[in-house]
């Protein structure tokens, strides 16, 4: 799987932590990492809802990322308000729209779109998605057991990140990290939510997730 960066239009990065690996493709600057789920699906679908204790699972997996950063010598990431709401957002998406993946098939919307879609201008920005852990703990592991996962939350150009874990939908549980570095600081409010239908780019379908397996 390789890197790939958009210039200014953003970098993409995405992924799931659980049972599951897929692949990764490539293209036109983006990259869509892998997906994983963690357990097996449950029987009765529920809509999107928050978690007891909710902001505290945030926090602790904002926590635990910073904590790997510092031992990799990385500064931390600050939190912020506009990635936290398009987590937020996506959680419930990938939970109400059911299905589990980078690409929003409402639309066709990738991170990068929504990002636009939410007022936030970045220069460098990530996705990392998880289904079917219970805690923190096993999502955590999930991510840094998997080489582009881990390289996504310990990559040195990323300043900020928001979080969410949300219940609900066929795993029971769903964690979104949105990690990016903003176009300028200091400019950061409080964003719309985006538009229901979004004009995927002419490389939308090639910046999917690949379905091969991967180790």
């Amino acid at each position: 799987m390789a890197a790939g960066n958009r210039s200014k239009a953003g970098f993409l990065t995405a992924s799931l932590a659980g049972l599951m690996l897929a692949g990764c493709q490539e293209a036109s600057n983006a990259l869509a990492p892998d997906k994983v789920v963690g357990v097996q699906p449950i029987s009765a679908i529920e809509p999107c809802t928050d978690p007891a204790a909710s902001e505290d699972l945030a926090q602790q997996l904002i926590d635990a990322i910073n904590a790997e950063r510092r031992k990799a010598g990385v500064g931390p990431l600050k939190r912020s308000v506009s990635l936290t709401a398009i987590a937020d957002y996506y959680a419930c998406r990938l939970i109400d729209g059911g299905f589990f993946d980078h690409v929003d098939p409402e639309g066709g919307s990738t991170v990068d779109y929504r990002a636009i879609g939410f007022g936030y201008a970045f220069a460098k920005i990530g996705e990392n998605l998880a289904a079917g852990q219970t805690t923190v703990e096993e999502a955590m592991t999930n991510w840094m057991h998997s080489p582009k996962h881990r390289a996504n939350m310990l990559d040195p150009a990323f300043t900020e990140i928001g979080v969410a874990v949300k219940d609900g939908g066929e795993y029971g549980r769903y964690w979104v990290q949105e990690i990016a570095r903003p176009l300028a600081t200091g400019t950061e409010s409080r964003p719309p939510p985006p538009t229901s239908q979004q004009t995927p780019p002419d490389d939308a379908a090639s910046s999917q997730p690949a379905n091969t397996p991967k180790e």
